[in-house]
């Protein structure tokens, strides 16, 4: 029978922690109810095979393809007429890599908890996103529906997110090629012309002495290149784990003429595509401005986000709460001004966020079309310095050898 280990108050609300046998998470969680306490944390105890101890894996927020998949087969089944319990045992067993966390679901659905609380209660496995919405779409018995419209939204974005992936994908590879490429210049071969400099006797150019003094200390601490450079992105890793620093990067970031419209046109896609799937479930706005917020990379933006759901339960128009921050796109501001108008705020918020996809897959083809031919131009400019300090000198002396 397998062990679980617990977490629970008893009847003075004093916390317990031991372990105990069960045949799944709901008889362990009756079991505890009939020694009077009340189970906060339930999970499978560690375990001994072929003497060797193994542990479960630490749970990690699902990404948005499993998340597309598990929505739209649970849509599927429950459209077929199967009780939500008994869809999740199904998607369970053909899912095999998340059917613990899914049995877990179900248990708590089967104790009679919603099946927003079922997943609320996974802590960060399952976004907010899909909490406040599946919990949206349980109040107006429309599960189904909601769970297909989660399923499209996750699938747009994990394509805005490769999309994104693929743009930056040639321009970093070109960036390492050209710093491999500089390198094995100044390590290999310069070294091999400059004794031909030095005995010839001839004044080199300061572009060729500095060309010589970068060669001498790439050969001579050329090592520490990677320590430091792994020392450098923890200590920034670091850093940014502070609000203030990610606070002062993110500003900064938006102030940039390239990645800054790059930053602003993604979370504004991200947003209006929250938005409108919240909205349709039956969400209301201002809670539905705060869940979506939360979805923001950029903290400005989020910050701007969660200032307007504040404002929107106040009674301000969304509209108007957002556009106050200046970090929103004033069309998208204009299709949430005319929704509120027209009481069709979800129908326009789907138009505002398929508009900020074509407007992003725009902004990254633009970049794409620039990072290339700069970098290019940037390698070259490199290489080109590197020719132009080796032959410098060689024109020299063959000047003095014609004289």
């Amino acid at each position: 029978m397998p062990q679980w280990k617990y977490s629970a108050l008893d009847r003075e609300g004093r916390r317990k922690r031991g372990a105990l046998q069960g045949d799944n998470a709901r008889h362990a969680r009756a079991l505890l109810r009939e020694q009077g306490l009340r189970p906060l944390q339930l999970r499978p105890a560690a375990v001994r095979e072929s003497g060797k101890r193994l542990w479960p894996r630490k749970r990690r927020s699902l990404g948005s393809q499993p998340l597309a998949q598990i929505c739209r087969q649970l849509a599927t089944l429950l459209r077929g007429g199967l009780p939500l319990d008994t869809a999740l045992k199904a998607l369970a067993e053909q899912r095999s890599r998340h059917s613990e966390i899914l049995m877990e679901v179900r248990a708590r659905v089967q104790e009679g908890y919603s099946f927003s609380t079922a997943l609320d209660a996974c802590g960060r496995v399952f976004p907010e996103l899909l909490v406040a919405t599946a919990g949206a779409g349980e109040r107006i018995g429309r599960l189904p529906e909601v769970l297909q419209r989660l399923a499209e939204h996750f699938e747009k974005r994990q394509a805005l997110r490769q999309q994104v992936r693929a743009a930056l994908a040639y321009p970093m590879a070109l960036t390492a090629l050209s710093l491999a490429i500089v390198s094995l210049m100044l390590v290999y071969v310069v070294p091999q012309i400059t004794p031909v400099f030095l005995d010839s006797g001839v004044e080199l150019p300061q572009l060729t002495q500095l060309l010589l003094a970068l060669s001498d200390f790439a050969r001579a601490h050329g090592w520490l290149t990677l320590p430091g450079a792994a020392l450098g992105a923890v200590l920034i890793a670091r850093a940014m784990r502070l609000p203030a620093a990610r606070l002062r990067l993110h500003r900064a970031l938006l102030r940039t003429p390239l990645f800054g419209p790059l930053a602003r046109e993604l979370n504004s896609a991200r947003l209006m595509q929250s938005l409108a799937t919240l909205t349709d479930a039956g969400v209301p706005v201002w809670e539905s401005l705060r869940v979506a917020a939360r979805m923001l990379t950029n903290l400005p933006m989020r910050e701007a986000a969660m200032a307007a759901a504040t404002e929107v339960s106040e009674g301000a128009p969304a509209a108007d709460a957002l556009d106050r921050s200046g970090l929103f796109p004033p069309l998208c501001i204009q299709l949430i001004a005319s929704g509120e108008a027209s009481g069709e705020l979800h129908q326009l918020l789907g138009r505002a966020a398929e508009t900020q996809e074509r407007e992003l897959s725009s902004r990254i083809g633009t970049m794409t079309s620039l990072l290339q031919p700069v970098l290019i131009m940037v390698v070259g400019g490199f290489v080109l310095v590197i020719v132009l300090a080796v032959l410098m000198p060689i024109f020299e002396m063959n000047r003095l050898i014609g004289q």
